[in-house]
C-alpha cells in the first residue's frame, strides 16, 4: 500500500524534500546563531636602544697598597741555617735576609780559589823560565802589550752590536726588544736566554735569565739600565715592551753584519801576539796550555762564588718586609716566594676588575669614592698573578688620607662609548639574537609595527650580553624568543 502511495505521489514527495533541504540551509546561513570569531592577540615585545641595558656603574672594593712590592724568591734551595731579619724590619738593597745550608758551596769556593792560585803560579813560572836575564823586562813588556791587544780585540768581538732577538722569530728585529748597554767582561761565549713575565712591579714585569748566567730581575724602570748578571751587561726596556716574551742575547752576536770583520781583527791580534812572543823565545804551546788552565780555574772559581751567592739571600730593593714568616730549619724551594719587600713611603689607591669589566671603562673614567668623584689613572695590561684580575690605579681625592690596608667602596662609571660600541661592534643582550638555520639574526620593529630581521655576525659573549657586527641601531626587540619576521607586535609600555 505504501509502495502504491509513493509511486502515485513521488513527484509531490520529492518537491517537499527539496523545499525542506533549502529551508534548512537558509536557516543555517542566515538565522542560526554564529560561533564567536576568535581574536588573535599580537605578541607584546620590549624595545631598547644601544647602551641602555647595562648597569650604570661597576661596584667594587678599593684598597690602599704600596706602589712597589717585590717578591723574595731565592734561586737556591735548602734548609735555613741563619735568619738576619724579621717581619716588619726595614731593609736596604743588598742587606742579607737569611742563609740556607752552604757548607758544600763554601768548600767549593775554597778549593776553586786554591786551584786558581796554583794555575796562576804555574803560568808565571813558565813566563819566568822562558825569559833570559838580559831580556826579562822586554819579555814581560811584550807579553803585557800583546795580551792587552788580544784582550781589547776579544772585548770588541764580545761587545760588538749586542742585540736581543725574540726566541720565536730569531731573525726578526723587534721594536719592543730591550736594548743592551754596558760592557761584557767575562771570558765565556754563549747565550743569555731571558724570559719576561708579568709581575706586581711598577712596570708590571720581571724577568728570569739562564745560559751564560742564571738569575732574576725586576723591570723597575724603562729609563735606566737594569743589571743582567755579573758580567757587566745591563738591559733598558722600552715603554711598550712585551710582558710575556723570551729574548736571546748571543755573545758574540754572530748575526751582526759586522761580526766577520770584528772576528778577523781578533784572529789577527792572536796571530800577532804569537809572532811577537816567539821572537822573544816564549813557547807559544806552553803559554797557550797554561793560560787555558788559568782561564778554566778562574771560571770554576766564579761558578763556585755564584753557587755560594745563591745560598745567601739578599734584599733586592729598599722597603719593609711583609709576609716574611721563616724559622731556622725550614726548607726553602728554589724560585718560591717567601715574602715581599714593600715600599712604605709611596702608597696608591687600587682596585681589581675582570676582563669583561675592562671593556666598559677607560683611563680618566669617573670613579666615586665615599661620595667624592675621582678618575682612573691607569689600567694594567696584564693580569695580576695573585688575584687573576686587572689592576687599576685611582687618583685619591685630596681629603682622603692613604693608609696602607685601608679599604673603601668604589663605583666605576661605565663609559657610554664603550657600552654602545666595542671594536666596531654593538653590545646587546644575548636574548636579542635568534639563530635561523645556522645564521644569527636580530629582530627590529619598523614604522608600521611589523617585525623585520637583520643579519648580524656575532663576537664575544660577555655574560648575558654579546658583541654583534652589522647592526646599525633601530627599534631592537630585546627578547627574540617566539618572534617571527613579518608579524605585527605590540610594544610593552615602560
Amino acid at each position: 500500500m505504501i509502495a502504491t502511495f509513493v509511486k502515485k505521489y513521488w513527484k509531490w514527495l520529492a518537491s517537499i524534500l527539496i523545499v525542506s533541504i533549502l529551508m534548512v540551509r537558509l536557516y543555517d546561513r542566515f538565522l542560526a546563531p554564529q560561533p564567536p570569531v576568535p581574536v588573535v592577540k599580537a605578541p607584546v615585545v620590549e624595545l631598547y636602544t644601544l647602551g641602555d641595558f647595562l648597569d650604570e656603574n661597576i661596584n667594587l672594593s678599593c684598597q690602599v697598597e704600596p706602589v712597589s712590592e717585590v717578591a723574595i724568591t731565592p734561586e737556591g734551595s735548602g734548609t735555613i741555617t741563619k735568619i738576619h731579619v724579621k717581619e716588619g724590619d726595614t731593609v736596604k738593597e743588598g742587606d742579607i735576609l737569611f742563609e740556607i745550608e752552604n757548607i758544600q758551596e763554601r768548600v767549593s769556593v775554597a778549593d776553586a780559589r786554591v786551584a786558581l792560585q796554583s794555575a796562576e803560579l804555574a803560568y808565571q813560572e813558565i813566563l819566568d823560565n822562558n825569559s833570559q836575564s838580559s831580556g826579562s823586562s822586554l819579555l814581560a813588556q811584550t807579553q803585557a802589550q800583546q795580551d792587552a791587544l788580544v784582550y781589547d780585540a776579544l772585548n770588541n768581538l764580545f761587545n760588538n752590536d749586542l742585540q736581543a732577538y725574540p726566541e720565536d722569530k730569531p731573525e726578526d728585529a723587534n721594536q719592543s726588544a730591550p736594548s743592551i748597554i754596558g760592557n761584557y767582561n767575562c771570558a765565556e761565549e754563549g747565550d743569555y736566554i731571558i724570559n719576561v713575565y708579568s709581575s706586581s712591579s711598577v712596570s708590571g714585569a720581571s724577568f728570569r735569565y739562564r745560559g751564560l748566567e742564571a738569575g732574576t730581575g725586576t723591570v723597575s724602570t724603562t729609563n735606566f739600565g737594569i743589571l743582567l748578571g755579573s758580567c757587566g751587561l745591563e738591559l733598558i726596556f722600552p715603554e711598550d715592551f712585551d710582558k710575556n716574551e723570551t729574548w736571546i742575547i748571543s755573545v758574540p752576536n754572530t748575526r751582526s753584519s759586522s761580526y766577520v770583520s770584528v772576528k778577523k781583527k781578533y784572529e789577527a791580534a792572536l796571530e800577532t801576539r804569537n809572532i811577537a812572543l816567539n821572537k822573544t823565545g816564549l813557547s807559544d804551546q806552553e803559554l797557550a796550555q797554561e793560560r787555558g788552565r788559568v782561564n778554566q780555574a778562574r771560571l770554576r772559581y766564579e761558578l763556585a762564588l755564584d753557587g755560594l751567592s745563591k745560598t745567601i739571600i739578599r734584599a733586592e730593593n729598599n722597603g719593609v718586609l711583609s709576609g716574611f714568616d721563616l724559622d731556622k730549619g725550614d726548607y726553602i724551594a728554589s724560585f718560591k716566594s717567601v715574602g715581599n719587600i714593600k715600599t712604605v713611603d709611596q702608597l696608591e689607591l687600587v682596585g681589581y676588575i675582570n676582563a669583561n669589566e675592562k671593556r666598559y671603562i677607560d683611563v680618566d673614567s669617573v670613579v666615586t669614592i665615599l661620595d667624592k668623584e675621582s678618575i682612573i689613572k691607569s689600567i694594567s695590561a696584564t693580569v695580576d698573578s695573585l688575584t687573576r684580575k686587572l689592576k687599576i690605579t685611582i687618583a685619591a681625592p685630596e681629603d682622603i688620607t692613604l693608609i696602607e690596608g685601608l679599604s673603601v667602596p668604589c663605583s666605576l662609571e661605565r663609559s657610554t662609548d664603550a657600552v654602545t660600541r666595542l671594536d666596531g661592534g654593538a653590545v646587546i643582550p644575548l636574548s636579542a639574537v635568534s639563530i635561523i638555520g645556522i645564521d644569527p639574526y636580530v629582530f627590529i620593529l619598523n614604522e608600521e609595527g611589523m617585525v623585520e630581521t637583520v643579519s648580524v655576525t656575532t663576537g664575544s659573549i660577555l655574560g648575558n650580553q654579546i658583541i654583534v657586527y652589522g647592526l646599525e641601531g633601530g627599534n631592537i626587540i630585546r627578547d627574540a624568543r617566539g618572534i617571527r619576521s613579518g608579524e605585527i607586535v605590540r610594544v610593552k609600555e615602560k
